[in-house]
């Protein structure tokens, strides 16, 4: 288990004002979203899918202590999973709408951009043991207030104050959430409010995608399920934020995915119907076990039991790939865009599986998009280098790759000097290789990385002994060798053909 003296320490008087706040908002936004609901059922004109759709923007720290900050992450994630289990109702995922937080942004623009028709809004102030939360329901066509209200409250111990209103309204909507109608609206997986504020503490770290970002997820995760050793939700986490670091190139895969696959087994045998315990574990059963058709059967699982669940889509799209289905890779991530339209790395890899899918213009078109929502994202620059070299424009390909800055761990490691190699500069693309040669000497380096280097420079034979040590190294990209556009001088030989066979690919 991974341990730091820089994680956190629960806050519990936090995840009860979270846990409180969410719940009364809630019961607000569900009675003005009820009424479109019941006006539909007087005979009202029936009402568009935009106004059944809703977006639930981070609650702004009126606070001035950055210490609070994360009161409105945590009762926007409160509200988003609540909301989510309400039919009829389209929620834009989290990735996307917090993609707005700190900046002041046009409520059309935000409903354009996330397609809602509804937009939630809202601060928190807490003082002393006090808190005050006010939330405003907007609708994005003309920009009006639905509903408004403020909430004032003391600290108190509150999951089940929550629940109890949330079937309260309810009940009184006649929303049926289940055959019995008596379930509510969204199941917590722990009773812990410290374990819970570290949960969230952990998502958040974890949405990073960076190594110290995984990293410290790992941390909170890990904290988490030491206060409740029975929250599969953190045991989840933790499954994804080992299984990352892996993949990521951040951490040996040896290492990292043996750690992962007993915390998405846990996650599961505690709650079977966790959406992100079977994505979990679909992925490693995908990036790891080389297991194809259970990869697919989990992650499948995981949509079946929450459509709305971006990553299951976006690791089944690799799935699809892998096996040589390129076309249903591109549709799938498609469908994790819309979803989640926002989000830099399903935008970065809906680039990546037009890249693979060699829909070359198409894929740069895409990439450079991804790059105006955030011109500094460097897995997008890398990806959009490759694509570049695909259509022979190398001096764009060259700079792409350089602004990229992602480390030599990453998957697009090689893409410097693979480029300069195909370019003619054999100079730059030696130099690329004997740094990578050096550092792998001191630590982990993703062999694939080198056999890419080998690879550009017509070195056929090492490139080979490079992907035969990425084989024993349970390398993931492995499971792309029929579709990487950089292999494809190596296609013809029998070592390669060989190495096919053993990844079991078709």
């Amino acid at each position: 288990m991974m341990t730091g003296a820089g994680a956190a320490r629960p806050l519990a008087s936090r995840a009860r004002s979270v846990a409180m706040a969410a719940g009364v908002v809630l019961a607000g936004v569900l009675v003005a979203w009820g009424a479109f609901v019941l006006a539909g059922r007087r005979g009202a004109p029936a009402a568009s899918s935009g106004e059944r759709s809703i977006a639930v923007l981070p609650f702004e720290n009126a606070s001035g202590d950055q210490e609070n900050e994360y009161f409105g992450d945590g009762m926007a994630d409160e509200l988003i999973t609540a909301l989510n289990k309400v039919p009829g109702l389209r929620v834009a995922a989290r990735t996307s709408a917090f993609a707005f937080k700190g900046k002041s942004a046009d409520i059309r623009d935000i409903g354009k951009k996330l397609s809602v028709g509804t937009v939630l809004e809202g601060s928190v102030r807490r003082a002393g043991k006090r808190l005050r939360v006010n939330a405003r329901l907007v609708d994005v066509s003309s920009g009006y207030q639905l509903w408004s209200d403020e909430y004032q409250r003391d600290e108190t111990d509150v999951f089940q104050v929550q629940d109890e209103l949330t079937r309260a309204i309810v009940a009184a909507l006649q929303i049926h959430l289940t055959a019995s109608g008596g379930a509510a609206i969204a199941k917590r997986g722990t009773a812990n409010l410290d374990a819970y504020n570290l949960y969230l503490q952990g998502r958040f770290f974890y949405e990073k995608r960076s190594e110290d970002g995984l990293v410290r997820a790992a941390q909170y995760f890990e904290q988490a399920i030491k206060l409740d050793s029975g929250f599969a939700a953190a045991y989840a986490g933790l499954a994804e934020s080992y299984g990352l670091l892996g993949s990521f190139g951040f951490r040996a895969p040896l290492e990292m995915y043996p750690k992962a696959k007993p915390a998405a087994l846990r996650a599961l045998a505690l709650d079977s119907t966790l959406a992100e315990g079977h994505t979990a574990l679909g992925f490693i059963n995908l990036f790891y076990d080389f297991a194809y058709d259970s990869g697919y059967q989990q992650l499948t699982r995981a949509i079946e039991l929450n459509p709305q669940y971006a990553p299951a889509r976006l690791f089944r799209s690799w799935y699809f790939m892998a096996v040589g289905k390129r076309e249903e890779a591109v549709q799938e991530i498609d469908r994790a865009r819309t979803i989640d339209p926002l989000s830099l790395i399903i935008n970065t890899r809906y680039g990546t599986m037009l890249y693979f899918a060699r829909h070359y213009d198409s894929a740069t078109v895409q990439l450079r998009y991804t790059l105006e929502l955030d011109p500094g994202y460097g897995l997008a620059h890398m990806q959009l280098s490759r694509a570049y070299l695909a259509q022979n424009r190398c001096a764009d390909a060259l700079r792409e790759a350089s602004v990229g800055g992602v480390g030599a761990g990453n998957y697009e490691g090689a893409n410097v000097g693979y480029a300069a190699a195909k370019c003619g500069d054999t100079v730059l693309a030696r130099r690329e290789l004997q740094q990578r040669l050096a550092m792998a000497e001191q630590h982990y380096v993703p062999a694939d990385v080198i056999a890419r280097l080998y690879a550009g420079l017509g070195e056929k034979s090492k490139a080979l002994d490079w992907l035969d040590r990425a084989y024993r190294q349970d390398t993931w990209s492995l499971m792309l060798l029929q579709v990487e556009p950089m292999y494809d001088n190596l296609r013809s030989e029998p070592r390669f053909q060989a190495l096919v066979k053993k990844m079991r690919l078709p």
